[in-house]
């Protein structure tokens, strides 16, 4: 008798390999989506760090800082210039920049800001990227 049943539920299995193999391909897309997502942020983060210490390496002013009190200043022009040469040399991979960078100069700190944008693979769609990066200037 457990022949008979055994040979009445044969081929069942070949039912669910198609939904399954249909569910491990949406999965996969969906990875590989949100792996662009991650790379376009830490690649906008990695720029935006590379441009704020460029920026912050050149925009030193050397006059001022050996006039004799010590303290390190900013020149903001070759700051601003320093920071978006830098962000649109090293910009790459899947994501671009959305707008121009952002350089903020307070004393003897540079922030920059950056947007940008990345298209995912399998949806028909975009995702939106921030990053910000802070650099110091200490005379020591």
């Amino acid at each position: 008798m457990t022949r008979v049943g055994r040979r009445s539920e044969r081929g069942s299995v070949l039912i669910l390999v198609p939904a399954a193999v249909l569910v491990l391909l949406i999965l996969g897309a969906i990875c590989v989506d949100f792996s662009v997502a991650y790379l376009a942020k830490r690649q906008l983060q990695d720029t935006a760090a590379t441009a704020v210490n460029d920026a912050a390496g050149a925009g030193l002013d050397e006059a001022q800082l050996r006039s004799g009190d010590g303290r390190a200043a900013l020149d903001p022009d070759a700051v601003r210039a320093a920071a978006v040469r830098a962000v649109h040399a090293t910009i790459q991979g899947p994501v671009r920049l959305v707008g121009e960078p952002q350089v903020e100069i307070e004393d003897t700190t540079v922030i920059i800001r950056l947007e940008g944008e990345a298209s995912y693979v399998f949806a028909p769609r975009t995702v939106h990227v921030r990053a910000e990066a802070t650099a110091e200037l200490v005379a020591e």
